[in-house]
């Protein structure tokens, strides 16, 4: 069948499009914000698939974010745990481990319980972006040799330049 669908860009830029929920109904996309859960038929669907259910779930409810401690993070928060422990599992075929916590979100409306993924080992991350990504340009971390040597600074004890090249005196 054919479905029509209305889009609207609203003022915040956020955008809503209209009569699509009968369609997402049919693929087992159903339910509100405490209710919806991954479709079944991810469970056995192919890895191409799910890489690409994983996208567009990530793109819309997920972030990429950057901590001066920690390093990068990819994040997706949702009001059930459920939901997110069934995005564990695909990404666990993927062979990209996650991290799941209760977290309080404040917001104008009050203060509601929620659950935040997090993928955060620099292998991991490196998977996601390499087989999942984001559908929209978002600024993709430098995830090399050199970011680890930057998350270890803190083990180098002093740095002196000799020539043109540096030399680290690292106490172990």
């Amino acid at each position: 069948p054919r479905y029509r669908y209305n889009c609207a860009v609203r003022p915040k830029g956020d955008i809503r499009i209209y009569g699509l929920h009968h369609q997402l109904e049919e693929l087992g996309l159903e339910g509100d914000c405490y209710t919806k859960r991954v479709p079944l038929s991810l469970f056995t669907a192919t890895k191409a698939e799910v890489r690409a259910f994983l996208r567009g779930y990530f793109t819309g409810d997920g972030c990429l974010t950057h901590n001066p401690k920690r390093g990068w993070v990819i994040k997706a928060h949702s009001a059930r745990e459920p939901l997110l422990r069934d995005i564990q599992t695909l990404l666990w075929r993927l062979d990209i481990q996650s991290s799941l916590h209760p977290v309080t979100s404040r917001t104008r409306w009050g203060v509601f319980p929620g659950f935040l993924l997090t993928i955060s080992r620099h292998e991991d991350i490196e998977g996601f972006l390499q087989q999942i990504g984001f559908l929209d340009k978002r600024p993709k971390p430098i995830l090399s040799s050199s970011t680890k040597a930057r998350e270890q600074e803190h083990l180098v004890k002093q740095s002196l330049f000799i020539g043109n090249k540096p030399v680290y005196d690292l106490v172990v």
